[in-house]
């Protein structure tokens, strides 16, 4: 079965790479450049996983997100951000499946998307 998965990014360039990524790893995505784009699509669309970065502008925070989809869907995320400390990191702990580090390693990525979608995987077989 495919999984569908949210990208919340609001670099251009980066959403696709990340796209790109979940594509390769056998994911169909949906990019949402904005949290209230990212709402809406997870209103329409059953995701299995949503990859979302920490910083989406002025006053936004994928934090914030990840838990709302979390709480209104159980929908799990993978974090990505240029800001990960320790503290960042200790407070994503109740949100987000994996954070990771930018720039980071398309492997990495795609490792992070098989582990974070492995317990769905099982309950599928």
């Amino acid at each position: 079965m495919t999984m569908l998965v949210l990208v919340v990014e609001d670099d251009p360039l980066i959403s696709l790479d990340l796209c790109s990524i979940a594509q390769e790893a056998g994911c169909v995505t949906v990019a949402a450049p904005t949290v209230s784009s990212a709402r809406n699509a997870a209103a329409e669309y059953p995701f299995d996983l949503a990859i979302i970065d920490l910083k989406l502008g002025p006053g936004t925070n994928g934090a914030d997100l990840a838990r709302e989809l979390l709480g209104q869907y159980g929908l799990p995320s993978l974090i990505v951000s240029g800001h990960l400390t320790d503290a960042v990191r200790s407070d994503l702990l109740d949100t987000a499946v994996f954070a990771i580090a930018k720039p980071y390693e398309p492997q990495a990525v795609r490792a992070a998307i098989f582990a974070a979608l492995e317990p769905r995987n099982e309950l599928l077989a």
